[in-house]
């Protein structure tokens, strides 16, 4: 159980890395909107409770409209915090729903031609695409995620600050048998029912959720049909054929094949041990508001504080509880989703065979290397104009390249370019001669370049610049 918990929590910590490249203010934006909306209950018990205690007590017009107006003044502030925050979270992960595609695209340019024509691979890309359009799971889980996690954890914290004086309250010597309610024993029993059934509660939630894992395919499929069947009907060139041929009999079949249906596989699940464990898992969460209610009244009727102390208790408690089955909520969802992350992860994790970086040719076991330059601008030293722009060719060591053109001054530059004193000034090439000197490419002129005869001279250098010219 440890290994499944830190392995579900290590997977969507690095989602949200993942997601966070490619929008930045995404996850600041749903933490804050977490906390508002999380505390916005809280807000509005703590004031309804000043209000009705100081109602039932001492009766202080001054002190009574204080409290109207700071509650009135905090809840309208936190409304409209929460309204708008909510508005923008929402806004930005519609955005990042086709800003997550540029993790893949990433990783598609990374890899060699011959890779990403693989089989194996168009296919693990497929079952993430289906994935995400069955029911969002993969990164699409990512943002809602972490929202309930922080808000959860933020209630959380809200109910313990506003009910830790319910257990701390005592009820006087002379309320008889109500006494007992102060004793350490009772109230660590009471705490540990409410804990106990807040897990158990969160318990059948998780294996509600767990049967979801098996579905996947029959999602899939289910949602081909959908995609198929469903638009068929705006295809005017069709129409004409279905009500000829009385087509629609064929649609009805494969549609009562669907596992969304009531007799599919989601169906029947739903009818029987997960829909069974689903209920289980949001009925006995509410038994911990009747035991809230029942020790509150209790304490009250002891007299250990007033009717207002009665409405702040129950409403915090009964939100913090509601928190603490949230939170077990979010980790049965992110368990579930654990399993389609690692396929996501095994597609950016895939080794990239193209060769890359700063090796020396020397180095190169297979010999099969060659020099790439990509989109490459090149200019002289201490000069400002360029003297090529935007070049892209590849050769192999060993093999023999032509330069044929009419502009000879463009063919010297590109001969120049693969030796000094030309240097690259925007642009890759590889390997990175720039970077590391000891590649210098001496050969390049000897073994790659030859002027072909009855063509204007390849290259017109002067003085030191010219190692010497070649005919074929």
């Amino acid at each position: 159980m440890k290994g499944d918990f830190r392995h579900t929590i290590a997977a969507h910590k690095r989602g949200v890395k993942e997601l966070y490249t490619v929008s930045h203010r995404l996850f600041p934006v749903i933490a804050l909107g977490a906390v508002v909306s999380a505390l916005f209950p809280y807000v509005s018990v703590f004031f309804s409770a000043r209000i009705l205690s100081e109602l039932a007590g001492a009766h202080r017009a001054d002190v009574l409209w204080q409290w109207v107006i700071g509650g009135v003044s905090v809840i309208g502030l936190f409304s409209l915090a929460n309204a708008f925050l909510g508005q923008r979270q929402e806004t930005l992960i519609d955005d990042v729903w086709g800003r997550k595609e540029i993790l893949y695209c990433r990783k598609m340019f990374s890899m060699d031609y011959a890779d990403i024509d693989r089989q194996e691979i168009h296919d693990l890309r497929a079952q993430i695409t289906q994935i995400e359009n069955w029911a969002g799971w993969g990164f699409g889980r990512i943002p809602y995620a972490f929202e309930k996690t922080i808000r959860s954890l933020a209630g959380i914290l809200g109910g313990i600050a506003l009910t830790v004086s319910l257990f701390t309250s005592s009820v006087p010597e002379d309320a008889g048998a109500l006494t007992i309610l102060n004793n350490p024993l009772f109230l660590l029993l009471f705490a540990a029912v409410l804990i106990g059934v807040s897990l158990l509660a969160g318990k059948f939630y998780v294996k509600s959720e767990n049967y979801l894992n098996g579905l996947s395919e029959e999602a899939t499929f289910g949602n081909r049909l959908f995609s198929y069947f469903g638009y068929l009907g705006f295809k005017k060139e069709r129409s004409a054929d279905i009500r000829i041929y009385d087509q629609q009999r064929i649609i009805r079949a494969y549609c009562k094949e669907s596992p969304f249906g009531a007799n599919g596989s989601f169906g029947k699940l739903a009818k029987g041990p997960m829909g069974v464990y689903a209920g289980l898992g949001a009925g006995i969460s509410l038994l911990i508001t009747g035991f809230v209610y029942a020790f509150t009244c209790l304490k009250a009727w002891g007299g250990a504080f007033d009717v207002g102390s009665i409405t702040q208790y129950v409403g915090a408690a009964t939100a913090m509880g509601g928190n603490v089955y949230a939170l077990l909520q979010v980790y049965g969802e992110m368990r579930t989703n654990t399993g389609y992350m690692e396929r996501i992860f095994t597609y950016l994790d895939l080794p990239n065979a193209m060769y890359q970086g700063s090796l020396t040719t020397e180095k190169r076991s297979d010999r099969q290397y060659e020099v790439e330059f990509r989109d490459v601008s090149f200019r002289y030293p201490a000069s400002e104009n360029w003297a090529l722009r935007h070049v892209s060719m590849k050769f192999q060591i060993g093999k023999r390249l032509a330069i044929v053109g009419g502009e000879w001054q463009r063919q010297d530059h590109l001969y120049q370019a693969a030796l000094p004193p030309l240097r690259p000034a925007g642009g890759a090439d590889s390997p990175e001669r720039h970077r590391h000197p000891q590649i210098q490419l001496p050969g390049l002129h000897g073994h790659l370049l030859r002027r072909i005869p009855g063509l204007p001279a390849a290259f017109s250098a002067s003085g030191k610049q010219r190692r010497g010219q070649h005919d074929l």
